[in-house]
């Protein structure tokens, strides 16, 4: 590469071109947003997949994501939940301050009831999320960069509902099901209290899992 008079001269396939300053800097910034931007598609901050673990460190999320009051009813429901989950774990950070992860399994098989999806938890080496783990799971996504607004109002691209034991140890169904096309959202909680026994076919267990 050469510089003359403010002009570089470089060897382009083969042959020599000669641009003016103003010319290459204008050539590398246009190749360098257009691969930032492909990055982005290519790339977008995603939350849990189905099949892949996520980790949640509860000690690197920042209570003041969740300091701005909502509008929106279920926008400041979830924000309300996430800060009493964060105070739980302050509480008993035994339990939910060092990193964990959460698993969406692959179903593969035609339906089960909430004990055998808890067994199904105990057999893949966890157990069922309850109320505090799935709300620090939101959180997670949130601190990861995804907006309340996307998890709280858009259609949750999960295949299936996630099985979690809420408050009082009741077995309940979080999020959508894609396959139900429904188009909950992933902070939906259904509040219809399963009975253990009755079969499900649109669920799996949100399970959790810690280093032994």
């Amino acid at each position: 590469m050469q510089i003359i008079n403010a002009q570089i001269t470089l060897l382009v396939n083969g042959e020599e071109k000669t641009f003016s300053e103003e010319e290459l800097v204008a050539i590398l910034e246009k190749h360098f947003f257009d691969t930032t931007t492909e990055q982005k598609i290519h790339n977008p901050i995603s939350g849990p997949k189905e099949g892949e673990l996520f980790e949640i460190n509860t000690i690197d999320i920042d209570r003041s994501l969740f300091r701005e009051q909502r509008k929106d009813i279920n926008q400041e429901k979830m924000r309300q939940t996430i800060l009493k989950a964060l105070s739980v774990a302050k509480t008993y950070p035994e339990m939910y301050c060092k990193t964990f992860w959460t698993l969406w399994p692959v179903k593969a098989w035609k339906r089960k009831n909430s004990f055998e999806l808890d067994k199904l938890a105990f057999n893949l080496g966890g157990h069922i999320a309850n109320w505090v783990e799935q709300s620090l799971e939101w959180a997670q996504r949130i601190r990861n960069g995804e907006s309340l607004e996307k998890i709280c109002n858009d259609a949750d691209t999960a295949n299936w509902y996630r099985l979690v034991r809420w408050r009082h140890d009741c077995y309940l169904r979080v999020g959508g099901a894609g396959m139900s096309d429904n188009g909950y959202p992933a902070y939906h909680v259904d509040f219809n209290y399963l009975h253990p026994y009755a079969d499900l076919d649109d669920t799996v267990p949100l399970v959790v899992l810690r280093h032994k």
